[in-house]
């Protein structure tokens, strides 16, 4: 989450957007549900913020009142004496609820980013499937691939992976089986053999599916928990690559992949 959108969602729970701005946010966190969990976190540690200030403090501070008016009924010498020791408790209860805070705060952002920054959590947010084509070209002829496709579509992946398993290498459309296959194991959650798929795809140095096959590699690698060198050194290529198809996307995750709430938690 960038600065400008928690500064914004602070806002929000301060009350200082405009009617026409809190209409529009309100909008924006029907449509998206990453902003809008984001929107429930901040407000929960804004509850419990309150609450916590409000119990430590009416506690402490009553027991303080009690005290000086204790100290009143003695003498006037004994309340000069205790001022500063009194100054000293209030300094120790907003001590106190600064800590208290802190520690709530860590808590809650250590959770927030475990749901939002975890390798299966940034994978699963950048991985829309793979668009196959239709089956039923415009001269109403049967794709070759279709009970492969088919399968896909219907979420069958036990069916579709021996499918494009079968593709012999001398087909004239073996690259763009092994390249559904990749996809194929991908959304299967066999993650290390998709990513070793797409390694095979890049082999194969078809242009139609090179910079796909490199930036579904990393997903996967990522899915599986294996952010090694190899996973760095592939995501720098990409990010290093100014015309690369997913330059955009893997500058955007390699961000958060250094971002303070990553460190946090991973």
């Amino acid at each position: 989450m960038d600065d400008q959108l928690l500064d914004k969602i602070e806002k929000y729970f301060n009350g200082t957007l405009s009617e026409q701005e809190k209409k529009a946010f309100d909008a924006a966190i029907e449509q998206d549900t990453a902003l809008a969990a984001a929107v429930d976190n901040s407000g929960i540690t804004n509850d419990a913020i309150k609450l916590l200030i409000e119990d430590n403090l009416r506690i402490e501070l009553e027991n303080l009142r009690a005290e000086e008016s204790l100290e009143e009924g003695t003498n006037v010498v004994s309340i000069k004496k205790n001022k500063p020791v009194a100054k000293m408790r209030i300094l120790r209860i907003y001590l106190a609820a600064a800590v208290s805070i802190a520690l709530l705060l860590g808590f809650f952002g250590m959770s927030w980013a475990g749901n939002n920054y975890s390798d299966s959590a940034l994978s699963e947010g950048i991985y829309d499937g793979c668009n196959m084509p239709n089956v039923r070209s415009d001269s109403n002829t049967l794709h070759p691939f279709l009970e492969g496709i088919t399968a896909y579509n219907s979420g069958d992946y036990s069916k579709a992976i021996p499918f494009f398993q079968g593709i012999v290498v001398d087909d004239p459309r073996y690259a763009e089986a092994q390249f559904y296959l990749g996809h194929t194991l991908l959304k299967n959650k066999d993650f290390s053999k998709a990513a070793n798929q797409f390694k095979k795809v890049q082999i194969l140095n078809d242009l139609r599916y090179m910079e796909d096959a490199e930036w579904h590699q990393g997903i996967a690698q990522l899915s599986a928990g294996e952010t090694n060198n190899e996973f760095q050194t592939l995501l720098n290529k990409i990010t290093t690559e100014q015309n690369h198809t997913f330059n955009s996307q893997a500058t955007a995750l390699q961000n958060k992949l250094n971002s303070f709430w990553r460190k946090l938690v991973f």
